[in-house]
């Protein structure tokens, strides 16, 4: 019988724009964003949004936790972002057992905030770094949540 530490297949994805990869021997998985900036044309972005959605679709979600780390990325919130993360938004987050994101800067918090507030997504836990955001996971295995740092 497989768990969802065990090794999972497709992992780790790795595109221009971001990579997908697993923690090692451990049922989180971290989708880290490249500098890259996603396309402006709104078929190639929605082009590369679907093709991330479709590796994690492939995963056994409910029985893992995701971490989504944004530092690299510039922060966007333009009318044709927010339409392909509104758009996306459920398939990424929802089916996991649960969701954090590591985030540079306080703008960065207050776009997830109200992205939480506007809904299609989890309460996630808030952190600056990733390793920070693993030891919180690992506490609240058995603890009823995940507490944000800071």
């Amino acid at each position: 019988m497989s768990s969802a530490a065990d090794a999972l297949p497709g992992l780790p994805h790795v595109t221009e724009h971001l990579t997908i990869r697993q923690v090692p021997g451990e049922g989180i998985i971290v989708l880290e964003r490249t500098a890259v900036p996603f396309p402006e044309s709104d078929v190639a972005r929605d082009e590369v949004f679907a093709e991330f959605v479709a590796v994690l679709r492939e995963l056994p979600r409910a029985d893992l936790d995701m971490i989504i780390d944004s530092r690299r990325s510039r922060g966007r919130n333009d009318a044709a972002f927010e339409r392909i993360q509104h758009k996306y938004r459920r398939d990424i987050f929802t089916a996991f057992r649960s969701a954090s994101v590591v985030l540079a800067s306080v703008v960065g918090r207050m776009q997830v905030e109200r992205y939480e507030r506007e809904g299609g997504a989890t309460d996630y836990g808030h952190f600056s770094d990733v390793d920070e955001a693993i030891d919180a996971l690992r506490r609240s295995r058995g603890e009823g949540g995940i507490e944000s740092a800071g």
